[in-house]
């Protein structure tokens, strides 16, 4: 995303855990800042920046999840102190329950019928700020590129969940779509970003594992289903390239 807007022109800050990172970040043409955002004090000329992108894991399942929307409101008061014209919160739909239904952002969600506490009051953190444009996008699962998912499956039987409909997103759409939320006027609010066509688990890694070669997984037959992410609301104005996961592009 950062080389995409570079490549428009703008002028782009990024911010990374790990010393490791800065040289790669820079070597890009980023203005890197190495920066944690539950402990360190924010430099102020990384705070300048007129549109504000988070995107950082929450990493749930290694932590209690507490840091991450702690983070996140600080980072939103921050924002309340500096102004920037748009705050994009890059969250996932996991925060929407796992049940057998379809979601769309009407949904009414709380903390007790989240599929993710933590995530959840992360995005409440955002959508409380009182910056005057602020965007918190549901993204699905990344896939496309160099992000393989069929080889986690490939070769293995007994498999669970092969009915169970994927809310998959290429890594394209969700670079663009984030563009797009920068360079337009979009009305404030949450927004599904999920690939609008939902093949099953099942076909979709066994019709990926024939097309590249691979052995093929083995699902239980199973007659279960799980939920599906409705994107028909930024659909209205985005136009995905890729509609459909069966459909997705490979560097592998």
């Amino acid at each position: 995303m950062a080389q995409l807007l570079l490549q428009k022109g703008y002028e782009v800050s990024g911010s990374t855990t790990t010393s490791e990172k800065l040289p790669i970040l820079a070597d890009k043409g980023i203005n890197t800042f190495q920066i944690n955002f539950a402990l360190d004090t924010i430099p102020t000329d990384f705070l300048k920046s007129d549109i504000w992108v988070i995107a950082f894991p929450p990493k749930s399942k290694s932590t209690d999840g507490n840091w991450y929307w702690q983070a996140m409101k600080r980072i939103s008061e921050l924002a309340g102190n500096h102004r920037p014209t748009k705050m994009i919160l890059i969250s996932t739909t996991s925060v929407y329950p796992d049940s057998e239904t379809t979601y769309t952002e009407e949904f009414e969600m709380t903390e007790l019928n989240t599929g993710n506490v933590s995530i959840f009051q992360a995005e409440q953190c955002v959508l409380k700020s009182t910056v005057n444009q602020k965007f918190v996008l549901r993204l699905g699962g990344l896939a496309g590129a160099n992000r393989f998912l069929a080889r986690h499956f490939s070769g293995k039987s007994d498999l669970k969940g092969g009915n169970h409909p994927v809310n998959l997103l290429h890594q394209d759409d969700a670079i663009h779509a984030i563009v797009h939320f920068i360079e337009n006027e979009i009305e404030s609010g949450i927004y599904n970003v999920c690939s609008p066509i939902h093949p099953s688990r099942k076909e979709l890694y066994t019709q990926d594992c024939h097309r590249f070669g691979l052995p093929l997984p083995h699902f239980k037959d199973e007659t279960e289903s799980s939920k599906i992410i409705s994107s028909e609301k930024i659909r209205g104005f985005y136009t995905f390239k890729y509609i459909d996961p069966i459909d997705f592009e490979y560097s592998i």
